[in-house]
């Protein structure tokens, strides 16, 4: 899903910047394939591969096609979330538009993670918007960044709460780090609304891209609500994937808590984030291995519910390929986009391209 895609720094990159040079482009690639490749051999290495066998046998297809309907489930207020986003800047998408987008960026982001991604996908969609290419990048940074925020909360709680049941190590480093990173989001909140980064977008050498970003998300100041309902909708869509890997992990017969999940799936998802690896094959994986037997599960076992959720969700992103199919070749309908009330046309909607950018 859109929450493990590459950092959105590199979506924005795309979005504003010149295009990179061919070269350095695949340079790049072939970095992160070797990275890649290195992990992978280290997983396989570190795997017996007749238990990983009998794990899969262990699950049931009822409890495949359960786990499928809610990677399914969790699109819908990743989507909602991303259409709130956009009306904060007087932007309004079709819900249904949105979510074709949607899980065509997930399909971009399960099977062509190195060469567009789905946070550059949804925001090249969004570029033709009638207002400003900030406008587009801007949603998609605010839902990563609070998507991440209610992850991380959750595992600072969970890592808490498992800490002071079994003394267990790795929730108490993990306490320590989501404290140190409140701690961190506090001095940046405040800096936020004293303007700090208000005076840096006017200072004479501040890029033009950053200035714009600065200025545009403002809006989020004037809209507070819209930004809680959005972490409100980060939880919901957290807590369901949290509930995914606890009843893959319990599936296989090992008695973790929802709160060991949560450490292990906000440490992962910080880690996924280092953009070395393709689409964070082996990078994820690997942590997620290492951070389960730190709960007493197996190697073997941590593998088998990580690549089984990925396994699931591609059932999901596969259908974002189908979508991209059909609509190849057709003339391009464009988003309509209607300018909120404050905007200088409000009365008169515009209908904006993709390919369209300002």
């Amino acid at each position: 899903m859109s929450e493990d895609t590459q950092p959105i720094q590199e979506a924005a990159e795309e979005a504003s910047a010149p295009k990179a040079k061919p070269l350095k482009k695949w340079l790049k690639v072939g970095l992160k394939f070797i990275v890649t490749s290195v992990l992978v051999g280290w997983i396989v290495t570190q795997v017996e591969w007749d238990g990983f066998v009998e794990n899969l046998d262990r699950y049931t297809w009822g409890a495949i096609a359960v786990v499928v309907l809610l990677w399914w489930a969790m699109l819908f207020p990743s989507v909602w979330k991303w259409q709130m986003l956009l009306r904060v800047h007087g932007l309004k998408y079709r819900f249904w538009l949105l979510h074709k987008w949607y899980v065509i960026a997930a399909f971009f982001n399960q099977f062509l993670p190195s060469m567009i991604g789905g946070d550059g996908y949804r925001i090249y969609q969004t570029l033709g918007n009638g207002k400003h290419r900030a406008c587009a990048v801007l949603p998609v940074f605010v839902e990563r960044a609070t998507g991440l925020s209610a992850l991380l909360i959750m595992g600072t709680i969970g890592a808490g709460l498992d800490y002071a049941a079994s003394g267990n190590e790795l929730s108490f480093w993990s306490l320590i780090a989501g404290v140190c990173w409140a701690a961190g989001m506090a001095v940046a909140g405040v800096c936020w609304f004293a303007g700090w980064f208000g005076k840096v977008a006017e200072m004479k050498y501040c890029p033009s891209p950053v200035r714009s970003l600065v200025l545009y998300a403002d809006d989020y100041n004037r809209q507070f609500w819209t930004v809680i309902w959005a972490m409100l909708l980060s939880f919901w869509f957290h807590a369901m994937r949290i509930m995914i890997f606890w009843l893959l992990v319990r599936g296989l017969g090992y008695d973790v808590t929802f709160s060991q999940i949560a450490v292990v799936a906000a440490a992962t998802m910080v880690i996924g984030m280092l953009p070395i690896s393709l689409g964070g094959w082996g990078l994820v994986d690997g942590a997620f291995i290492v951070l389960m037997e730190m709960y007493d599960v197996p190697k073997e076992a941590g593998l088998t519910a990580q690549l089984m959720s990925r396994v699931t969700v591609a059932w999901v992103a596969i259908w974002g390929g189908v979508w991209l199919a059909v609509d190849r070749g057709q003339p391009e309908r464009g988003a309509v986009v209607e300018p909120s009330a404050e905007g200088d046309d409000a009365e008169t909607p515009s209908v904006a391209s993709p390919a369209t950018t300002r």
